[in-house]
């Protein structure tokens, strides 16, 4: 039975998993965020050199306000959150020299689920702001509960551009969402100095190039801590980048925030340099920029943490990772990881799930992030009072290996043997679980075909 499910569980697990929507790429509004407030001030140049710029981005997560049902004569229900965002840029005297007020009001027609993916309020705000270092003030009030948040410890440094040969913006983290022969689109990450696992990623910044001068050049270099376990350094580094005419614009009516080339009459270039971040673990990391432009040479450093909102705990315990694997691995593969010293140990762990990994260009594998979500709930679903084992039971066995059934149907007789019966319609397949002793530990009897 078990070599069965061992040689089954992948495409099983695959199967299962993109029919019930749980194993889709990581996109960034479907993970639960260890906090629900992002913002970030990029001072970007514009068309009017006489002028410097600020382009404010934020995300709220919309689990940070309170629904509560609407009043009123309407068939179908509805619940409301109202909430506040305030943005203020003071300057070294404390004087505002740019400040935004925006109402937030968010409907739905059911209360939120606490199994449902999350979903963000994103926005973009553009000062015209003076010279100088300006202290921020960010502020998010939601009406119904008197729920804040409030922060003031953040900077920002801005300036009017001076129009000399390689003069450069601060990068900012983008996507490349769509390449046009007139316009290219490119969205914000907007997650400060953060980027979700698995996100494929690059920086957008400006320079000025004089049309005389061709000759560009831009090298990268990338190193930091991966595996935050272990600490294991990792070095990369590379010269691509595209250039595109003119300046990044936001466009306005968006949910998301983004960026699309404009033209201008100047020597303005948009750069995207590409970086490998969808192959990047866990952890702190530090880019390092040299443009060269004949015999000029600038560097800008920028930092960033890849970080993965919703890991699974199971996957985050090694022990418990391990063990769960007995399901679907052999013995010796489980005792070689136990066996070598840790480092070497997990090397092994990482070496068996990268050759199940369905996309190996991205370091977020969906198969592995399935599964430990699967044991996961197994431990929380089925554990006995005083252990953690519910992986190990014979319900949590099943759920981990196909997901959650189709249907459950429960029987209690009062004179014979509770009775759970777990129905898999998309496999054709039926497990039938007793409760021999009336315990709550039900064991597999029976497995039907149909």
């Amino acid at each position: 039975m078990i070599s069965v499910l061992r040689n089954t569980f992948l495409l099983t697990l695959l199967l299962v998993a993109r029919l019930s929507g749980q194993s889709q790429e990581p996109a960034q509004d479907q993970f639960p965020r260890d906090r629900n407030v992002f913002f970030e001030a990029v001072p970007i140049f514009g068309e009017d050199t006489s002028k410097a710029y600020v382009a404010f981005h934020y995300r709220i997560n919309k689990n940070f306000f309170v629904f509560i049902k609407k009043s009123g004569n309407s068939p179908q229900e509805e619940y409301a959150a109202r909430g506040e965002l305030i943005v203020e840029l003071l300057n070294a005297q404390g004087v505002s020299v740019g400040r935004e007020i925006r109402t937030i009001n968010l409907t739905r027609s059911t209360l939120p689920d606490p199994a449902e993916p999350p979903s963000d309020i994103q926005g973009a705000m553009l000062f015209t702001v003076p010279d100088g270092t300006l202290s921020i003030v960010f502020e998010v009030d939601d009406k119904e509960s008197g729920r804040s948040f409030v922060e003031k410890k953040q900077t920002v440094a801005t300036r009017r551009p001076v129009l000399k040969p390689l003069e450069t913006s601060i990068p900012f983290l983008v996507s490349l969402v769509h390449y046009g022969n007139t316009s290219t689109e490119f969205e914000a990450v907007n997650r400060g100095l953060e980027v979700v696992y698995g996100t494929k990623c690059g920086y957008l910044l400006q320079i000025y190039v004089p049309a005389q001068q061709k000759d560009l050049t831009i090298h990268w270099t990338l190193e930091g801590r991966r595996d935050e376990r272990f600490q294991e350094k990792q070095e990369l580094n590379g010269g691509d980048f595209t250039l595109f005419p003119g300046i990044p614009k936001l466009k306005t009516g968006e949910t998301r925030i983004v960026y699309e080339t404009a033209l201008s009459t100047d020597g303005w270039k948009i750069v995207y340099v590409p970086l490998p971040v969808e192959g990047l673990e866990t952890g702190f990391y530090l880019v390092e920029f040299t443009l060269a432009l004949g015999e000029l040479k600038t560097t800008l450093k920028r930092s960033f943490r890849v970080y993965w909102p919703n890991k699974p705990f199971s996957l985050a315990a090694f022990e418990i990772a391990v063990d769960a694997l007995r399901l679907i691995a052999k013995e010796e593969e489980v005792d070689e990881m136990y066996g070598f010293t840790s480092y070497r140990g997990y090397q092994k762990f990482r070496d068996f799930w990268r050759k199940r990994d369905p996309d190996t260009t991205t370091a977020y594998n969906e198969v592995m992030a399935e599964y430990y979500r699967r044991v996961d709930e197994a431990l929380r679903r089925y554990s006995s009072p005083k252990e953690n084992d519910g992986y190990k039971t014979d319900r949590g066995r099943i759920f981990v290996l196909y997901g959650s059934p189709t249907t459950t149907e429960r029987t209690l007789p009062p004179n014979s043997t509770p009775t759970e019966t777990w129905t898999y319609q998309s496999l054709r397949r039926r497990f039938i679980f007793h409760d021999p002793v009336r315990n709550g530990n039900y064991v597999l009897r029976q497995t039907e075909s149909f």
